[in-house]
C-alpha cells in the first residue's frame, strides 16, 4: 500500500523513498543521479505531517506551491518518485531519468499518461492532476553528462501560479546562491524523511554549457529530489534556472541549466520567451541600459 490518492485534502502517510543509485563520474566528482523510486508502504497510521525531518540542512516548504511532485498511480493509491516545477499554467518542467523511457525497473512506468502530479506540501494531503502527454531529451542515457531534462503537460491548469524559468545566460554566476526546492531525503539512506516538499540553499562552484555544480553551503539534494526546483533572482524575480540531476548527498550536487535548453522548452510549451535587457540572445527594447544582445541602433541603445 502507498499514499491514497485525493483530489484534494486527505491525511497521507508517512513516506519512505527507496534509493536507486547509479555511478556517474564528473570531472573530480563522483556523484550519483538522484534516484528516483516508490514509495513504500510504512506501519502505523501517523500522518505525513508529523515527520518534519528538513532536506539536507533545510526546513520544511510550505510555500512554493509551483514546485510539485511527480506519482505512481497504482489502483486508489500514488507513489511519488520524483519532483518538478509548474512553468505554465499545464506545463512541469523535470527531469529526463524521471520520465520514460528512462524510469529505474521499480518505476514501471512506460506512457506519460501514467504519471499524476500533486501539489502541495506533505504527501496526499493536496491535489494531484492526471498528466496527458510529455517530451524526454532524446540525448539522455544512464550514464550522458547533459540532457536531463524533460517536461509533462497536465491534462487541467494547475493550482498554482508557474514559476518563470531563466532565459538569461548562466555563464557569469560563478559563487552565486541558489535555492533549491524538492520532495527528496533529508540525508542519504534516510528514506523516511521523503514525500514532504522542502527547501534549502547552496552556492554554485562550477558551471559547464550544460549543466552547474554546487557545494552544500549550508545544504544540498538528495534522493528524490530528481527534476526539482534550483531558483535565482534574475533581474529582480525569482526564476528556475537549474533541474536537479546528481547528488552524492554530502557535499557536492549537478544541476541541468534550463538556459541551455529554451528551444527545446519553447518547443513544447509554444510558448516564446520574453527577451531581457541581459544577455539572454534576444533583442529587447526599451531597456535602462544598452541590451548588449542588441546591435547599435539610433537611439544609442545597443
Amino acid at each position: 500500500m502507498n499514499h491514497r490518492r485525493t483530489r484534494a485534502g486527505g491525511s497521507g502517510q508517512r513516506a519512505t523513498l527507496r534509493a536507486v543509485r547509479r555511478s556517474l563520474p564528473y570531472g573530480a566528482l563522483a556523484l550519483a543521479l538522484l534516484a528516483c523510486g516508490p514509495v513504500d508502504e510504512l506501519d502505523g497510521d501517523e500522518p505525513i505531517a508529523a515527520f518534519q525531518t528538513p532536506i539536507v540542512n533545510g526546513t520544511i516548504d510550505d510555500g512554493d506551491p509551483a514546485v510539485v511532485a511527480l506519482a505512481m498511480v497504482q489502483g486508489q493509491y500514488s507513489a511519488i518518485f520524483c519532483t518538478g516545477t509548474l512553468i505554465t499554467p499545464n506545463v512541469v518542467l523535470t527531469a529526463a531519468h524521471c520520465l520514460p523511457p528512462n524510469l529505474a525497473p521499480d518505476i514501471p512506468i512506460y506512457d506519460y499518461s501514467e504519471i499524476e502530479v500533486f501539489f502541495g506540501t506533505y504527501v496526499g494531503q493536496g491535489t494531484f492532476i492526471d498528466v496527458v502527454d510529455g517530451w524526454t531529451h532524446s540525448g539522455w542515457y544512464d550514464q550522458a553528462m547533459n540532457d536531463d531534462i524533460g517536461l509533462i503537460r497536465l491534462a487541467q491548469a494547475g493550482p498554482a501560479t508557474p514559476i518563470p524559468i531563466n532565459t538569461m545566460s548562466l555563464d557569469n554566476d560563478y559563487g552565486e546562491s541558489v535555492r533549491l526546492v524538492g520532495f527528496g531525503q533529508a540525508s542519504e539512506g534516510d528514506h523516511n524523511s521523503a514525500g514532504t516538499k522542502r527547501q534549502t540553499t547552496s552556492n554554485i562552484n562550477y558551471i559547464e554549457n550544460y549543466v552547474f555544480a554546487m557545494s552544500f553551503t549550508p545544504g544540498g539534494t538528495c534522493s528524490g529530489d530528481s527534476g526539482g526546483t534550483a531558483l535565482m533572482d534574475k533581474s529582480g524575480q525569482e526564476r528556475v534556472v537549474g533541474i536537479h540531476s546528481r547528488s552524492d548527498c554530502v557535499s557536492q550536487s549537478i544541476d541541468t541549466r534550463v538556459d541551455a535548453y529554451l528551444t527545446e522548452i519553447s518547443n513544447f510549451t509554444g510558448q516564446v520567451p520574453t527577451p531581457e535587457c541581459e544577455a539572454d540572445g534576444e533583442c529587447a527594447f526599451g531597456c535602462p541600459a544598452p541590451d548588449p544582445d542588441c546591435p547599435c541602433r539610433e537611439d544609442g541603445h545597443c
